[in-house]
């Protein structure tokens, strides 16, 4: 089974517009700097397995071995941005060196990741959760001892950028268990165009005829729609919103005055009723 580092999949704050960054297709554990490929056998946390080179060992026995908290003591929280990346997480956990953070990849029912309507430090537009029956997303979920959720809050910048919420249901994790009791960062300021929310590519696999983009397609789509930078690069233009603060405020308060027409309560479901029945018709990952 694998063993890869994490810098072979970089986070946000180094490639932007990869966000929300590449990120390994199975479970994994993130230990100092490693990527170790989590082994689903079963529908318990007894029945994860982890290969550290040297043997096959339990999950909690190989997080306990590293002086960890085992699973039943952790928080399961959706990553639906760039939380389930590996980079991202030596990122925000660089001076915490022995963490070990498990992460989980599956789908959650009645779930969409969208498009948030402001930018982060490092120039990209993150995203949030958005409750959406009939929707099917492909998401990780990180589990966070107490003490690394107090921290993983602080990066999110709780209470100001999002809530951290419930969410019902239950995360399937791939030829794993089911997790229940989640939580997820909610902004309620959703980007909107053409009056729908703008779905993330990489995590979309059924719901409504909403917009589909990656970070690339939705930066131009936001520099074209306020009229800036028009016919440069994508590149060019990330790169002058990070280092050029009056361009950062103009596209900012275009982004909160031009691109923001729905409402999010504070469950994550959509005000508009008409949108949040799903009509419209259903898409498919094979039809994005």
């Amino acid at each position: 089974m694998a063993v890869l580092s994490a810098d072979q999949f970089p986070g946000a704050e180094q490639q932007p517009l990869a966000y929300p960054g590449l990120r390994p297709k199975f479970s994994y554990v993130y230990y100092q700097n490693k990527v170790y490929e989590i082994m689903p056998r079963g529908g318990s946390y007894a029945d994860m397995w982890v290969d550290d080179r040297s043997a096959q060992v339990c999950l909690d026995d190989f997080l306990a071995a590293r002086g960890n908290a085992t699973l039943d003591q952790r928080h399961a929280v959706l990553a639906v941005g760039s939380n389930g990346c590996p980079g991202r997480l030596a990122e925000k956990y660089r001076h915490q060196p022995e963490v070990a953070l498990p992460v989980f990849v599956g789908t959650l029912a009645d779930a969409a990741v969208v498009y948030s309507r402001r930018l982060v430090i490092y120039g990209a537009l993150p995203a949030t959760y958005l409750y959406q029956a009939r929707s099917v997303s492909w998401l990780s979920v990180t589990m966070l001892t107490g003490e690394q959720l107090e921290h993983m809050d602080k990066t999110e910048d709780l209470g100001h950028s999002y809530l951290r919420i419930e969410v019902p249901g239950q995360f399937r994790v791939e030829d794993g268990p089911r997790i229940r009791c989640l939580t997820a960062y909610l902004d309620r300021n959703i980007l909107t165009h053409q009056g729908k929310p703008v779905r993330l590519k990489m995590f979309a696999r059924q719901g409504p005829d909403w917009p589909i983009m990656d970070e690339p397609g939705v930066l131009s789509l936001v520099f074209d729609q306020a009229g800036l930078l028009l016919g440069e690069p994508i590149e060019t233009r990330q790169s002058q919103l990070v280092t050029d603060k009056r361009l950062g405020q103009k596209l900012a308060r275009f982004l909160d005055t031009q691109m923001g027409a729905l409402s999010v309560d504070k469950e994550g479901h959509l005000v508009d009723e008409h949108l949040s029945r799903g009509s419209g018709g259903l898409t498919t990952e094979e039809h994005i």
